[in-house]
């Protein structure tokens, strides 16, 4: 089980972290060439901007085989047996109370448990990192107050 947790992805200062998903990714399948990465976006993505954007960024390192994963609008259970194949499933940035209620209304979070538990990798950056946590609580203090998760 590996679990990558980013606030934000794209900066420099994030070169080292990058390395390490990518050397581990690569002693798992044996090469860069065979990683494949499936992304799940926080919300819907029709156009493939986001993807688009990870394509590209994961790419600087190499990587060439992707797959889209939506668990919003686009959801399809029937490629979730390629997404559980993949080598790394990275979870997008966006609102963590958005991307929580996908990842209920799908009951995926056993799934993601199961693909961890398995030796999977995971990526969570910003909304998706949150989501690796034990609940989006602190996020909720934060925006809405410290007294939010006391109320509900």
């Amino acid at each position: 089980m590996h679990i990558f947790m980013y606030s934000d992805q794209v900066i420099e200062e994030n070169l080292q972290m990058d390395l390490k998903l990518i050397e581990v990714a690569t002693s798992k399948v044996g090469s860069v060439g065979k990683i494949k990465v499936g992304y799940i976006p926080s919300a819907g993505d029709r156009e493939r901007k986001y993807y688009n954007d990870k394509v590209n960024y994961y790419q600087k390192y190499g990587i060439s085989h992707f797959m889209f994963f939506d668990l919003d609008e686009e959801y399809d259970e029937g490629f979730l047996n390629d997404l559980m194949d993949c080598t790394i499933i990275h979870l997008s940035g966006g609102t963590p109370v958005v991307l929580n209620r996908h990842v209920m209304n799908r009951s995926f979070g056993a799934n993601l448990e199961a693909y961890l538990l398995d030796g999977g990798i995971v990526v969570g950056v910003s909304a998706g990192a949150i989501q690796l946590t034990r609940s989006i609580g602190l996020y909720l203090a934060y925006m809405f107050g410290f007294d939010y998760e006391r109320e509900q």
